[in-house]
């Protein structure tokens, strides 16, 4: 019996199963992902591969390769400084033509006019399907440390509003980053979390992204504030994986760590360091620090 079709397998147990070949996707955007080749990670006929992929993820195999890798270039014609053509030879394309073809269809933009002006709402239109349908691995966390965290002063850019449009937001703050010479190698990335984008109104939200930094070398003229993260016990939980991975960990924090632990929540809010990104790394290996502020 094959080991994705096991009738005994739970969703969970087929997902890990499976979990290597969306790994190898993700790692391997201009490599070798031909049906045989990801069939052979999970030891599954290249004949049945195909059907059960579909089937478990609502996606086909093709169109899963393709939105990882437009999703993938998205995130660096938006964030970083290399050329389309760059974009489309590390994203697996033999040309910028194809590529732009490609991404113009998925996104409704050139990749050039989405550089210079991206349509967040019509991306995330695009790409829901393949963040709510692709699988990710039922995540195990481990126990979080408790800590005490230092008072900590941070500059911050506050997003506010629909968090379809966050993307705006981090452009301006990596601009305001490479303006002053902030470098993430230097100066920590941080996420100040307010709300919860699913159970906010998209008017209401917001979410400040931060560096650990006692004064704003711009004097607020690129619309960050200062504020101080109090010190105080957290409770720290590291994860590595997907954006869909963090916030797995933090409802696992709320729901299932929290009640057990006995602890008491503080006034302040939950706070991410994100500490390699995605897509300098595999999305998948993206890591993060998560801190949960307790009462004393």
């Amino acid at each position: 019996m094959d080991p994705l079709s096991e009738n005994t397998s739970s969703a969970g147990s087929r997902q890990r199963r499976l979990q290597p070949v969306l790994d190898w996707i993700d790692a391997h955007p201009d490599g070798d992902l031909r049906l045989e080749t990801l069939s052979a990670l999970v030891a599954v006929s290249p004949f049945h591969f195909h059907r059960l992929f579909k089937a478990w993820t609502g996606i086909a195999l093709h169109r899963y390769i393709r939105l990882s890798r437009l999703r993938r270039a998205s995130y660096q014609l938006a964030y970083r400084p290399l050329s389309v053509m760059q974009v489309a030879l590390d994203n697996g394309y033999q040309s910028p033509e194809a590529f732009a073809r490609e991404f113009r269809r998925d996104t409704g933009q050139s990749p050039s006019a989405f550089r210079h002006a991206p349509d967040w709402l019509s991306w995330n239109r695009s790409f829901r399907l393949f963040s709510e349908r692709s699988l990710h691995m039922s995540a195990v966390f481990a126990e979080p440390q408790l800590i005490a965290f230092p008072a900590t002063r941070i500059a911050c850019m506050s997003h506010l509003g629909d968090p379809a449009l966050i993307g705006q937001t981090i452009q301006r703050f990596i601009a305001w980053r490479k303006k002053h010479h902030l470098h993430p190698s230097r100066y920590a990335t941080l996420n100040i979390l307010y709300n919860d984008p699913d159970t906010v109104a998209a008017q209401d939200f917001r979410l400040d992204l931060a560096i650990p930094l006692d004064a704003d070398p711009g004097e607020g003229a690129d619309g960050i504030h200062l504020q101080t993260i109090p010190a105080g016990r957290c409770a720290k939980l590291l994860i590595t994986g997907r954006e869909q991975d963090l916030y797995a960990g933090l409802d696992w924090l709320y729901r299932t760590w929290l009640p057990a632990s006995g602890q008491q929540l503080r006034d302040f809010p939950l706070f991410v360091e994100r500490i390699r990104f995605f897509p300098d790394v595999p999305e998948h290996q993206s890591e993060f620090a998560v801190y949960l502020p307790l009462q004393d």
